[in-house]
């Protein structure tokens, strides 16, 4: 997963703003 896809999946879940980390974005 790259840095567009991380962006388009943080943009999705507005609640996952917060924890905009490479390392907890695998978790969603």
């Amino acid at each position: 997963m790259n840095r567009k896809d991380l962006i388009a999946q943080i943009k999705q879940k507005k609640s996952y703003l917060c924890v905009g980390l490479d390392t907890d974005i695998t978790k969603l």
